[in-house]
């Protein structure tokens, strides 16, 4: 028996749908582009090789198409940072630093939590630091208010 493709996330699903709204994509052609890229109708029916295959589509068909990169899988590790976490905390960062500024980051990790990576953190610090990623978020945005 092979194993089980594992389902989209929520956030995925959702994402599809951000581009097929971006894009002003009719839900005839975005029922085509999931047809013809991964073999279903529905994103709910997609894993995650089905969403490659989708981007990977619209970005060939020419559409606007942000490949967000996935942050490393470091598998689950008693007392340690999870998954979930570790991935937050990437999306995190690169709406503070900037999508390409891993550097800034990790420089951040160090001074605040002296760790050089989040796969470092334990899940109480690795909380520590999402809400720290959060209030610089908060404040970058009050900062353009001004």
């Amino acid at each position: 028996m092979g194993a089980k493709a594992m389902a989209l996330t929520n956030k995925q699903v959702a994402y599809l749908h951000v581009l097929k709204t971006q894009n002003s994509m009719k839900e005839n052609e975005y029922r085509e582009l999931l047809e013809e890229a991964a073999g279903v109708t529905s994103s709910s029916q997609l894993d995650n090789g089905g969403f490659n295959s989708v981007l990977q589509l619209m970005y060939e068909l020419g559409y606007e198409v942000d490949h967000p990169e996935p942050s490393p899988n470091f598998g689950e590790r008693p007392g340690m940072a999870s998954q979930k976490q570790i991935d937050f905390l990437y999306g995190l960062s690169r709406k503070i630093f900037g999508e390409d500024n891993d550097t800034d980051f990790q420089h951040w990790l160090d001074n605040k939590f002296h760790v050089s990576h989040p796969r470092f953190l334990n899940q109480v610090t690795a909380s520590k630091a999402i809400e720290g990623l959060k209030a610089m978020k908060e404040e970058k945005r009050d900062y353009r208010k001004r």
